[in-house]
């Protein structure tokens, strides 16, 4: 049993009588010796498979296959980046600046990743970016246009080794049956294959950044937790919404440590001043406004939970339910009357909703706020529970926001995929979540081939809009019910 000790002093769990697949290596850091807290975790997936061992050279032929398999599907099926890149690319080739002269939606860190891929092309006059008109379909120079999105691909294959180093030495640290990470390497590898989109859209930095805040945290490195998240803010915005979980984890018990908040302001400041300070001294402060405010008075994209509703009610006459093209950000929104009162529901559920994990979390961690949560007593007792307990309840807040957000495109789902990775439940808990995430990536890429039939309203596309977006909620209920709620009840051993 987890924290109790034999006559030699050891913990029990480090003697190898029971789950002597999860032991660690004797050279291991003790970061890499943590066991669950929980008696069922050696029932995972992965520790059925842990008598299975990995090498590092295998994992990365599995990430070097998945990449390369998505790299030709890029080049060869022409699948670039989103349009809405590439013309902030064109306007960026000729020297019209983001927020100075051209209003965006994105954060200045997301317009870094989005310009990055233009710029080795700007010496060829053939292939740089150039403006274009915003229409619907899209009219783009192919040649052009295939540039900056195989350029665009390459960026990211670029990050996904960065982010698949991130995945496996977090899960080493963290991750309860995986002491190499390279399970964990392998789930990130092929989830990344199994949604498709993870060389066309940007969304996968904010949720590694998530995860390397995360892991700072954990290690007490609060200056680097906070910057990775501010930073993680400057690519796509949620990521803010961590903030509370990360003050209740360092102050359980709601009381200031000045030491703690003093760490995390300068990370956080620091990391803002770097991502805003340029943007804000060029162009001053209304750009990075527009940005924000613009997501505020959005129209609702036919994708979300909120257009599933009225997908389902559109065969009623007096809703007036129709689709149309919205130019400012190229998306196809839809709208009926229930629009007004499905529009009002957004911020309610979201900030209720929050507010329950974090509520949650704080209950679990303030019965030993003090003990439970140092790195000494994590060392002795390998009880990692409370960890645990965080890396959960930050999964389930970004997919909440997934969820309440009034756009919900299948290439969301890559901001989670990190944390996914690294995440174990106990029993078939884990077949289900990781069948639900994959079932979501697939429906949504099944929705896209009947794309043109959504468009009108038809019945078959839109029930299969409906099923992906159940499913979503499904995969978060699942998330919420088979770790959060049941093993918050559950009492550390001491």
């Amino acid at each position: 049993m987890i924290g109790l000790r034999n006559s030699r002093g050891m913990p029990k769990s480090r003697m190898g009588l029971k789950h002597e697949s999860l032991a660690p290596a004797p050279t291991q850091s003790w970061s890499g010796k943590l066991m669950p807290s929980m008696t069922t975790g050696a029932r995972t997936i992965f520790a059925r498979w842990s008598g299975i061992t990995l090498t590092s050279w295998q994992v990365w032929t599995v990430f070097a296959i998945t990449q390369g398999l998505m790299l030709l599907n890029v080049i060869l099926g022409h699948h670039y980046g989103d349009p809405e890149f590439y013309r902030y690319a064109g306007d960026f080739a000729v020297g019209k600046l983001p927020y100075l002269t051209v209003p965006v939606e994105y954060p200045p860190l997301a317009m870094f990743f989005l310009l990055l891929p233009a710029v080795p092309l700007l010496p060829f006059a053939g292939i740089a970016p150039r403006p274009a008109a915003f229409t619907y379909p899209p009219h783009l120079d192919p040649i052009r246009y295939g540039a900056y999105g195989i350029s665009f691909a390459i960026m990211m294959i670029l990050f996904d080794i960065v982010a698949l180093l991130i995945v496996m030495r977090f899960a080493r640290r963290w991750t309860p049956g995986d002491p190499t990470g390279r399970w964990s390497g392998v789930v990130f590898a092929l989830l990344l294959f199994a949604s498709n989109a993870a060389l066309q859209k940007f969304d996968l930095v904010a949720g590694v950044l998530c995860l390397a805040a995360i892991l700072y945290l954990l290690e007490h490195q609060d200056g680097w937790a906070w910057a990775m998240l501010a930073f993680g803010t400057m690519v796509k915005g949620y990521p803010i919404l961590l903030a509370p979980l990360f003050l209740v984890w360092r102050l359980p018990q709601l009381i200031a440590d000045w030491r703690v908040l003093r760490r995390a302001f300068v990370g956080g400041a620091v990391a803002s001043l770097a991502s805003l300070g340029p943007v804000i001294i060029a162009t001053g402060i209304s750009p990075i406004l527009h940005s924000i405010l613009y997501h505020a008075d959005r129209g609702t994209e036919i994708e979300s939970l909120y257009g599933s509703v009225m997908l389902a009610t559109a065969w009623i006459p007096a809703l007036h339910t129709v689709s149309y093209f919205n130019p400012a950000d190229l998306s196809r929104d839809i709208t009926s009357s229930l629009e007004p009162a499905l529009a009002s529901l957004t911020m309610p559920i979201l900030i209720l909703g929050s507010l329950a994990l974090y509520a949650t979390l704080w209950w679990r961690l303030r019965k030993k706020p003090g003990r439970s949560l140092r790195r000494e007593y994590i060392e002795q007792t390998g009880n990692i529970g409370p960890a645990l307990y965080l890396l959960h309840a930050a999964a389930a807040v970004i997919m909440l926001f997934l969820l309440a957000f009034r756009a919900l495109p299948a290439h969301y789902l890559l901001g989670i995929i990190p944390l996914a990775a690294v995440i174990r439940f106990p029993g078939r808990g884990q077949w289900i979540w990781l069948t639900l995430l994959v079932s979501a990536m697939i429906f949504g890429q099944v929705v896209v081939s009947f794309w043109s039939g959504l468009l009108i309203l038809q019945a078959v596309p839109s029930l299969l809009m409906i099923v992906r977006n159940i499913i979503m909620v499904a995969t978060f209920i699942v998330l919420l019910c088979v770790r959060i709620l049941p093993y918050a009840h559950m009492e550390e051993r001491p």
